[in-house]
């Protein structure tokens, strides 16, 4: 949904549209990829232990790009 919303919206900057959708899709691969392989974990032939870590990380960065959005939607008219 944030991914499709930072292309339809046609007023956000192109600066802060790249830098929203770069959190968007880093965040959804490293969060939604690390719990995928987490929970796959006894199919798989090596250890992913390591991705505990790197869940929140994922996380984090979908909530900046969120404030980035909000960010580029309350200061659009403004410079």
């Amino acid at each position: 949904f944030a991914i499709a919303l930072v292309g339809l919206l046609p007023s956000l900057s192109k600066k802060i549209s790249k830098w929203a959708l770069v959190f968007f899709l880093f965040g959804v691969v490293l969060f939604s990829g690390s719990l995928y392989l987490l929970a796959l974990k006894s199919q798989l032939a090596f250890s992913v232990t390591f991705l505990g870590p790197i869940t929140p990380i994922g996380g984090f960065l979908l909530i900046l790009g969120w404030i980035v959005l909000a960010y580029g939607l309350l200061t659009k008219g403004r410079g």
